[in-house]
């Protein structure tokens, strides 16, 4: 039998025990210490995230722009709850600058899941933030723009266009009604976040 020096982490501090103990003892219980946090880390590993299953009906909550009343987030609306969990944002710990970073991610990679159809909605499959633009869904294309810092710049396969491609089309669709003035200010506020037109994606820089 040897005499060794183990230490412990105790409330934040490192403490050393004296112990008696074969090396064989301590070896074992260093094995269990490393499989129990192998099944932390296991564990933590289950998590589906980002969970694509909290986006179902996400384009019905943008259509009727449902309310949230749940506590304690707060949202406005049910579609900003549905982001926030599909992106895995942890209330409790993420600071703002990381749920960003997780809704960003769910934003680039996740496009088809993101996607809206409906009679009422000019675009097959088209962007969600299109589909935002049409409802006048204003709270999200503000999210989208000023807090999340989505990128504004992904063509649709099915028109070939950009959001702002699209909401320049639909200024020209609703003319003259009380709809204009709501499109122009997404329009400027697209352009203010680096929102360009497609035909620009190809043409290098802004001049």
């Amino acid at each position: 039998m040897k005499r060794s020096l183990v230490y412990v982490a105790l409330a934040g501090a490192t403490t050393s025990v004296a112990t008696t103990a074969s090396y064989e003892q301590i070896d074992a219980g260093s094995a269990m210490l490393s499989s129990s946090a192998s099944a932390r880390e296991a564990s933590s590993l289950d998590k589906q995230c980002p969970d694509l299953s909290k986006l179902t009906g996400i384009c019905d909550n943008v259509y009727g722009r449902d309310r949230d009343n749940s506590d304690p987030e707060n949202f406005s609306y049910a579609y900003e709850r549905k982001i926030y969990q599909a992106s895995c944002v942890d209330f409790k710990s993420d600071t703002q600058a990381e749920a960003r970073q997780k809704i960003q991610a769910l934003w680039r990679n996740h496009q088809d899941r993101l996607q809206c159809d409906g009679a009422n909605f000019p675009v097959a499959n088209g962007s969600i933030l299109k589909f935002a633009v049409e409802m006048q869904a204003t709270v999200f294309v503000t999210n989208a723009t000023r807090f999340w810092g989505l990128d504004l710049n992904i063509v649709d396969q099915s028109d070939g266009k950009t959001v702002l491609d699209y909401t320049r089309d639909r200024i020209e669709a609703y003319r003259g009604t009380p709809a204009e003035s709501t499109l122009r200010n997404y329009y400027s506020d697209f352009r203010r976040y680096g929102a360009k037109h497609a035909s620009e994606l190809h043409a290098g820089p802004l001049k």
